[in-house]
């Protein structure tokens, strides 16, 4: 009867303990207050569903033509050049404004705020 209740409280810590952790690295996938902060030096209003829409639009629209770049090894003037190309080339493939400005703004703040020249 103890090894049994032994057994269950040691279940029920380890699920409560799994369960704790993986709400917290949903809540911020990869990204903290402190990487918002860094961006909005650069990018003043910059907040945390900003950057996370980045990344989701680095995502759903890189990864399609091609695997997802290292953006941390291109510097913010690289990236500045590199984004706007190829946002007009996904409009064009698709034949609509499927990436609009104010996603390839937070694109582009993702990917500059992520990458080396900022850290």
């Amino acid at each position: 009867m103890k090894k049994i209740l032994t057994i269950v409280a040691l279940s029920t810590v380890s699920l409560f303990a799994c369960k704790s952790h993986k709400t917290a690295a949903v809540k911020v996938p990869g990204m903290s207050a402190t990487d918002v902060e860094r961006g909005s030096e650069l990018f003043p209003g910059l907040t945390l569903a900003g950057l996370e829409k980045g990344k989701s639009i680095n995502e759903q629209f890189c990864n399609t033509c091609h695997a997802l770049k290292d953006h941390t090894l291109l510097s913010q003037e690289r990236l500045e050049k590199i984004v706007p190309a190829m946002v007009g080339k996904v409009n064009k493939k698709t034949g609509e404004t499927s990436i609009n400005e104010e996603d390839a703004t937070a694109l582009l703040q993702y990917l500059i705020t992520m990458g080396p020249a900022s850290k």
